[in-house]
C-alpha cells in the first residue's frame, strides 16, 4: 500500500461523520480510490459527498494534520495499518463496520492473541487521558494487546 493512501485513509477516518461503512462504499464507487476525494475541489467532492460530511471533507484539514500525525507516529515507534493489510487483526474482518485502519505502538507487531478495546471520547480530560494509559500501560503488561481506534 502507498503511504499516500495510508495518509489518506487515516485523514478520512478521522472524519467524525464518515464511518468504515461510508468509506468503504465511496472506495468500490470510485475509480481513482477514496483517497482522490482529499485532492478535490468542493464542487467534485460535492458528487459524491454531501451536507455535514461534505463541510467535513472540505476542511479536513481541521481534523487531521498529516505532518502531526507522522511525527507523533515516528516518536512513538507506531504505525498505522489498515484493513487492505496483513497483519490487520483477522477477528475484525468479518465485520462491515470494522475500523478502516487501527493505530498499533510497537510498529509491526500483530494484533492478536488476548485483545481489550480501549473507547472513549475524540476530546478527552487531562485525567481522562492519563487514566487511559495508566489502565492501558497495566493491561499491556499483563499481556493484553490493547485496541483502539483513534488513540
Amino acid at each position: 500500500m502507498s503511504y499516500e493512501r495510508r495518509l489518506a485513509l487515516m485523514a478520512l477516518a478521522a472524519l467524525p461523520g464518515l464511518g468504515p461503512i461510508n468509506l468503504r462504499k465511496l472506495d468500490k464507487s470510485m475509480e481513482s480510490g477514496v483517497e482522490s476525494l482529499l485532492e478535490m475541489h468542493g464542487d467534485e467532492q460535492a458528487v459524491w459527498c454531501s451536507g455535514r460530511i461534505l463541510e467535513q471533507l472540505m476542511n479536513w484539514k481541521d481534523y487531521f494534520n498529516p505532518d502531526a500525525v507522522t511525527e507523533e507516529l515516528q516518536r512513538m515507534n507506531a504505525d498505522f495499518i489498515t484493513f487492505e493489510e496483513e497483519g490487520y487483526p483477522s477477528k475484525l474482518l468479518p465485520y462491515t463496520d470494522r475500523p478502516i485502519g487501527l493505530y498499533r505502538n510497537y510498529s509491526g507487531q500483530q494484533l492478536e492473541g488476548a485483545c481489550l478495546a480501549v473507547v472513549g471520547t475524540r476530546q478527552p480530560s487531562g485525567y481522562g487521558r492519563r487514566m487511559a494509559r495508566e489502565f492501558s500501560a497495566e493491561l499491556s503488561r499483563s499481556g493484553y494487546t490493547i485496541v483502539s481506534g483513534m488513540a
